[in-house]
């Protein structure tokens, strides 16, 4: 996109993450009629939902689609399931089509409050809360906040490689909108 209008909801693409404005986040998962955010209230997570801005009471303004990338360099011989999942590196797609790698963050690189695309059993985007990283996931039908702990823990599911700069990446689209 070259400026900050926001994307029109025809352009969505369900089951995909976007950055934006929202009421409750920045980062919302748009599941075909709403937009899924972590929302968090004190020390509680919850999942909020936002309509598109140009829905009536609509609060988020999808800006940029985020790439999830592409693992190319996978743990396992084999190219399905989880072998192809989890790996060394993934390549991701800038908006000029420029693919760059990126290996798995170490745990002491993390930082607090910041979103990561990576690898994980129930969402390949999370936030790291210092302890582990909130999904969205399911359960029993629900969209639940999962965790997910690195995944060089014990029973780690989530491996992060790459650091969502929220700023960043709307800049690069073109100058903010105001009003």
């Amino acid at each position: 996109m070259s400026s900050h209008t926001a994307i029109s909801k025809t352009d969505l693409v369900v089951r995909s993450w976007y950055i934006g404005r929202g009421r409750y986040g920045n980062v919302g998962f748009w599941g075909g009629r709403q937009f899924l955010i972590i929302g968090i209230n004190f020390d509680f997570q919850d999942i909020k939902s936002e309509y598109h801005c140009d829905d009536k009471d609509g609060t988020f303004r999808p800006l940029k689609k985020i790439n999830e990338g592409k693992m190319v360099e996978p743990f396992g011989p084999g190219s399905t399931g989880w072998e192809a999942h989890y790996g060394r590196s993934i390549e991701i797609l800038d908006s000029e089509n420029n693919k760059s790698s990126y290996t798995q963050i170490n745990l002491h690189d993390l930082v607090i409050g910041c979103w990561y695309i990576g690898r994980g059993r129930n969402s390949n985007v999370g936030l790291w809360d210092g302890t582990h990283f909130m999904v969205i996931g399911y359960s029993w039908g629900d969209r639940v906040v999962k965790y997910e702990w690195h995944y060089n823990k014990e029973y780690g599911t989530f491996q992060p490689f790459k650091r969502i700069d929220e700023v960043e990446m709307i800049e690069s689209s073109g100058p903010v909108p105001t009003g």
